[in-house]
């Protein structure tokens, strides 16, 4: 009996183990956790997919986790590519209780790889990779991947380097400019003291963190 509950608390001790980690051993440039692997490279995604699916289905979205700065929303998503469809992999959740331990509840939430397609976004997702530089008010990296997704299925996908991702974002901020979604942040960086310039500057580096709605060649 004795060596049965021996035997029984070493395999909780270890699933335990398992299911939880530090995933701070995994920091790129020192600041982000990878979010995808791509031709063997990490790269980290400069949005949020999991936050649609929350938006979504509200009833599922997590309490009590821990928010830090590499985990703004106190969980941690790894992505994967199958067949130009993209999934979720890996999901991970840190909690104030856990003592900086990430713990892996992917079968939780998404019990199935039918569930794990992330049908539930359209849009663009950059993905980024390498040396960082600072750029006006943003930070750009040397390798970047851009996909087109619909309801999950990658349409298209491009990569660009650092100069070519600026000339993208210049590109792509010229329409944006054309929305009254622009004119609504313009009139918002003038009601806080923002010369227009400023706030051109700024919402050409970060169109692609929410301008999700256009690809362009």
């Amino acid at each position: 009996m004795l060596k049965t509950s021996l035997i029984f608390i070493i395999m909780l001790f270890f699933c335990k183990g398992y299911a939880q980690t530090n995933l701070y051993d995994y920091y790129e440039n020192g600041r982000y956790l990878d979010n995808i692997s791509i031709n063997n490279t990490g790269y980290f995604a400069k949005k949020d997919l999991m936050k649609s699916y929350f938006e979504l289905y509200p009833a599922k979205k997590l309490k009590g986790l821990f928010e830090t700065l590499a985990s703004p929303k106190g969980y941690h998503t790894v992505y994967e590519i199958e067949n130009n469809e993209i999934y979720v992999k890996e999901f991970w959740i840190l909690k104030k209780e856990d003592n900086g331990l990430y713990t892996n509840i992917t079968n939780e939430i998404f019990p199935t790889k039918t569930d794990r397609k992330i049908d539930w976004y359209s849009g663009l997702v950059l993905f980024t990779s390498g040396k960082g530089t600072l750029n006006e008010m943003n930070v750009n990296y040397e390798k970047n991947a851009l996909f087109e997704i619909n309801k999950g299925n990658i349409v298209m996908s491009q990569h660009f380097n650092l100069e070519q991702i600026l000339d993208y974002k210049a590109r792509l901020f010229q329409i944006f400019k054309k929305t009254e979604e622009y004119k609504i942040h313009k009139k918002e960086g003038r009601d806080r003291g923002w010369r227009d310039s400023t706030t051109d500057a700024f919402e050409q580096d970060i169109v692609l963190d929410y301008y999700n709605t256009i690809i362009i060649k």
